[in-house]
C-alpha cells in the first residue's frame, strides 16, 4: 500500500464582530466610562451579612467585572465574579472589611476599574457577660437590695435581665418571668423592694445577654439566691367601740362600752377616754387615764348636743401624756 502525505494549512483570523463569546479590540480612542459605584456606602459600618453590592448601570454594557478583596490593593481576592446587571449577591463574613471595584466591558473594549470602595460587616455578637453579684448560690441577702450586677461586655449596647423564682421558666419563651428587662444599658439593675417582698426567703434564679449591632449573644451562667425570710411588722390590736357609736338620742347618762384590745400576743393594760361636745366650738368633757375595765359612766352630757368620743388602748408603762399604741373613735347625739 502506498504511503500518503498529508499536509494540515492553519489559517487563523480575527472576527471583529460582536458576538457574546468575541472578545473585542480595545480601541484606545474611545473613552470607555468607568462604572460608579453605589451601595454600600464607602466606609460603611454595621452592614449586614446578605448585602448586594449595587454601580450604576450603564448604557450599552452587557456585562461587568466585580472584585472583592480584603485588602485594599486586591492581591487576596474574596470574591470575583461577572454580572449582566447592576448589582451582585454574596454571603459575607461577620466582622470584615471588604474592598470592592467594578469595570465594565462593551462593544468597543473594557474599561479600567472603578475606584475601590470599602465597608464593614456587622460584628460578632457579643460575648455572655461574667456576673458579679448577687453571688451564686448566696443565701440571705438583704431586701434593701438585691442589685444585680455584671461585667460589661466589649461592644454591648443594652442589655437584657432575667429574674424568676422557677427555674424552668426562663428556658420557656412562653413562660411568665417575674423581671424581665431588655432595655438595661448600664451593668446594673435594681428593682423596686416590694416587688420582692412575696417570695421572700425563696431561692430567685438570674442571668443576663449583651445586645450590638449584630444581635444577642449567649446567656450568662445561671445564678441563684435567696433574699432574707420574711419579718411581718407586728401591729398592736386597737378596741372595738360598742355604745354609743353614730347613733343619735342618746341619754345624758351614758356607759361607754368597748372590747377589750387583745390578741393572741398582747392585751391593753388600760385605756383612755377622751370625750368633747362640739358645735360651734369644742368643748372637753371628760379626759380619763388609767381605766382598768372595759366601760365607763359619765353623767350629766348636754341635750340635743354632738359628741365625739375617744378610747386609746396601752399595751406598755408608758406616759398617758401621748396617744396609745391603738385607739378607736366615734361620734353621737343627746336626745332633746
Amino acid at each position: 500500500m502506498r504511503n500518503k502525505i498529508y499536509f494540515i494549512v492553519i489559517i487563523s483570523f480575527v472576527y471583529f464582530g460582536c458576538k457574546n463569546e468575541s472578545y473585542p479590540i480595545h480601541n484606545p480612542s474611545i473613552d470607555i466610562p468607568v462604572p460608579t459605584l453605589v451601595s454600600p456606602s464607602d466606609r460603611a459600618v454595621d452592614q449586614p451579612l446578605s448585602i448586594n453590592l449595587h454601580w450604576v448601570r450603564l448604557v450599552g454594557s452587557p456585562i461587568y467585572y466585580v472584585q472583592v478583596s480584603i485588602d485594599s490593593i486586591f492581591t487576596m481576592l474574596t470574591f470575583q465574579d461577572s454580572s449582566f446587571v447592576d448589582s451582585i449577591y454574596f454571603q459575607w463574613g461577620l466582622a470584615t472589611t471588604y474592598y470592592w471595584r467594578v469595570k465594565q466591558r462593551n462593544i468597543n473594549g473594557v474599561s479600567p476599574y472603578s475606584k475601590s470602595w470599602c465597608f464593614t460587616t456587622i460584628p460578632n455578637v457579643p460575648i455572655a457577660p461574667l456576673l458579679i453579684s448577687p453571688p451564686d448560690s448566696a443565701i440571705n441577702i438583704p431586701l434593701e437590695e438585691p442589685t444585680f450586677r455584671w461585667i460589661r461586655s466589649i461592644g454591648a449596647s443594652y442589655y437584657h435581665i432575667q429574674v424568676s423564682f422557677n427555674k424552668e421558666n426562663l428556658y420557656n419563651p412562653d413562660s411568665w418571668i417575674y423581671f424581665n428587662d431588655s432595655t438595661i444599658t448600664d451593668t446594673v439593675k435594681q428593682f423596686a423592694r416590694k416587688a420582692m417582698n412575696s417570695s421572700l426567703g425563696a431561692r430567685w434564679y438570674w442571668r443576663v445577654r449583651a445586645k450590638n449591632v449584630g444581635g444577642w449573644g449567649l446567656w450568662s451562667d445561671l445564678w441563684n439566691f435567696t433574699v432574707v425570710p420574711a419579718v411581718i411588722p407586728y401591729h398592736y390590736p386597737s378596741p372595738t367601740l360598742l355604745f354609743p357609736v353614730y347613733v343619735n338620742n342618746v341619754p345624758t347618762t351614758v356607759t361607754f362600752r368597748w372590747k377589750q384590745a387583745s390578741d393572741s400576743i398582747n392585751s391593753a393594760k388600760s385605756y383612755r377616754l377622751y370625750l368633747v361636745s362640739h358645735g360651734d366650738t369644742l368643748t372637753l368633757i371628760k379626759y380619763q387615764i388609767g381605766i382598768r375595765d372595759t366601760t365607763y359612766t359619765i353623767s350629766g352630757l348636754e341635750k340635743d348636743k354632738s359628741h365625739y368620743w375617744r378610747i386609746d388602748a396601752y399595751f406598755r408603762d408608758s406616759t398617758y401624756l401621748a396617744g396609745g399604741e391603738t385607739y378607736s373613735e366615734a361620734t353621737f347625739r343627746t336626745a332633746p
